[in-house]
């Protein structure tokens, strides 16, 4: 039976609870609490993901800082972001402010095999 949390569209599905998942989610909170920003979980294994997305293997993640408005905050996601970077080991894929990612921080646990052509 999976977790449901209430998200912002509809809610939240998580089908297993991944040892990596755990891992970048305490660094997500270590960075709430010291930065006092809270950290909305936007979606696990749930909408509509491309078909080779980690969402759908509770591998994925993604996150938001809202201002007080409502509005994402981009400068603390940005930061979110870095720390996340700076403190995950290898294996974890974070993006944040592409064109796919303007809203939210996606994390994900991804040891798949790369190219050198995608690994850089």
């Amino acid at each position: 039976m999976p977790l449901i949390f209430r998200g912002l569209r509809e809610p939240l599905t998580l089908n297993y609870l991944h040892e990596p998942l755990i891992t970048a989610l305490r660094v997500v909170l270590a960075w709430s609490n010291r930065r006092g920003w809270p950290v909305r979980i936007t979606s696990l294994c749930d909408h509509t993901h491309s078909a080779k997305s980690l969402h759908y293997d509770s591998l994925a993640c993604d996150l938001q800082v809202s201002l007080g408005n409502g509005h994402p905050h981009k400068k603390a996601m940005h930061d979110l972001a870095a720390t996340l970077r700076a403190e995950l080991p290898l294996g974890y894929d974070i993006l944040f402010g592409d064109k796919q990612h303007k809203t939210h921080v996606h994390i994900e646990a991804d040891t798949r095999p790369r190219t050198t052509q995608t690994a850089f």
